[in-house]
């Protein structure tokens, strides 16, 4: 293992790091993917003998996170878990058998080699069981501030509330380099901000596409990306609504239905960073227009802000449809802010 710091080193595999806390009381910081468990269990061996080694703690219970404490306990099973509640469930779930535990409670503190260990919740960063730990002046982060995850916004800043209220000097994420105290608080915030409504929309017959042309005029300075869905593949659309703003979809019917494309994308969108999202709906529809609403229905389901009912014009526009639309854009531009 890399020694960073006095008493703290890093083993890094996969991208990922976990980490060591050396001293009287030996920690082990979460861990890597098990792929990698037999050249992690060597790398610990040779910085301090598991039988030495007292807790682990695991902020994050996904396996790229947790997939070594399999290994680690054969290694030495008296070693203790310490995790948030949702985390010791599911690390429940992910060993067979039992094991040694701690609860971490948020804002837990415990005496480790002269200094405070002290837990953080920081929910659906990015599951439920996510916590973040400091030790004397590191702190551990795990998947926040790793450089690679996405989450709601919601959530970043309500961590990054949290994290303004330790006392630290070194941040240790899960993966990438480790950062000053003024390091990534402001950027990680900045570069997660959503500031886009995007506007998805299909149309056959050019009357949807009218309409989002029209939303898109309506709401006011908000930043915009327009797309057809005929000309985004589904991963990039996935991916654009995980980081809008707000969500606005223009849906047409087909066969009875919205258009397979359009379920695709949103199946493959992630439901935590979505949660909450504003999502304003409208749609050309004939005799039916089932397809608008099969989709509003999903997207409450998947819990997202559905704004209203939503705008339905049957077959074309006439001038009374574009000028209500206008205003239903308008007045959903003012609902986001």
């Amino acid at each position: 293992m890399e020694k960073i710091f006095e008493g703290i080193y890093r083993f890094t595999a996969g991208g990922d790091n976990a980490y060591l806390i050396k001293g009287e009381t030996n920690v082990l910081i979460d861990g890597v993917r098990e792929e990698y468990a037999e050249e992690y269990i060597s790398a610990v061996a040779k910085t301090a003998p598991f039988s030495d080694i007292k807790y682990i703690v695991i902020n994050h219970s996904e396996p790229n996170r947790s997939g070594t404490l399999r290994a680690v306990l054969r290694e030495n099973p008296d070693i203790t878990v310490i995790a948030s509640t949702a985390g010791l469930k599911f690390l429940s779930d992910l060993i067979d058998g039992g094991f040694h535990s701690m609860l971490a409670k948020d804002g837990m503190e415990m005496e480790i080699n002269g200094g405070k260990m002290k837990f953080t919740y920081v929910p659906y960063m990015n599951w439920p069981d996510s916590m973040v730990t400091l030790y004397k002046n590191a702190l551990f982060t795990c998947d926040l501030f790793d450089g690679e995850s996405e989450f709601s916004e919601k959530y970043i800043d309500a961590a990054v509330e949290e994290i303004k209220k330790l006392d630290y000097k070194h941040i240790l994420p899960g993966s990438g380099d480790f950062f000053g105290e003024h390091g990534p608080t402001a950027v990680f915030s900045v570069k997660n901000k959503r500031d886009t409504a995007l506007i998805l929309y299909s149309s056959v017959y050019g009357t949807t596409r009218e309409m989002a042309e029209i939303v898109e005029k309506s709401l006011g300075g908000i930043k915009t990306e327009m797309y057809d869905i005929a000309d985004i593949d589904e991963i990039t659309a996935a991916e654009k609504i995980n980081k809008c703003r707000a969500l606005i979809l223009g849906v047409n019917t087909i066969n009875g239905d919205a258009p397979k494309k359009l379920w695709s994308i949103i199946g493959r969108t992630d439901k935590q960073s979505n949660k909450g999202k504003p999502c304003m709906m409208f749609g050309s529809r004939g005799w039916g227009g089932e397809g608008l609403y099969y989709i509003e229905h999903h997207l409450k389901m998947l819990r997202y802000g559905v704004y209203k009912k939503p705008f339905a014009a049957s077959l074309r526009l006439k001038d009374a449809d574009r000028a209500a639309l206008k205003k239903f854009a308008a007045e959903f531009a003012e609902h986001i802010g």
